[in-house]
């Protein structure tokens, strides 16, 4: 699957700037894929906007150099916010107990 073959790619370097990467969606929208990043910093302070422009730089070169998507597509990098998902099974321990 693309977002699984992304999340893959830009982990360990998301993971070196201080970014966990919560989830990475690959939606095909119309003919173009829209590659959503969301991300949290590790040592738990806020996502800022530098923090976003700082990892969609990191990871627009990765895409380039890597191409696991041969067709034109839009890269939009965020915080996860208050619809955060839980994707792995320490994100349910985590937040057990918010609603």
């Amino acid at each position: 699957m693309l977002s699984d073959k992304i999340t893959n790619m830009i982990t360990p370097h998301m993971n070196y700037l201080g970014y966990e990467v919560v989830c990475v969606r690959a939606p095909k929208v119309n003919t173009r894929y829209k590659v959503e990043v969301l991300l949290e910093r590790t040592d738990g302070t806020k996502l800022t906007l530098g923090d976003c422009q700082k990892a969609s730089t990191r990871i627009s070169v990765i895409l380039d150099v890597e191409d696991p998507i041969n067709t034109p597509y839009t890269l939009e990098v965020s915080s996860p916010g208050i619809d955060r998902p839980l994707v792995k099974p320490a994100d349910y321990k985590k937040y057990k107990g918010y609603k």
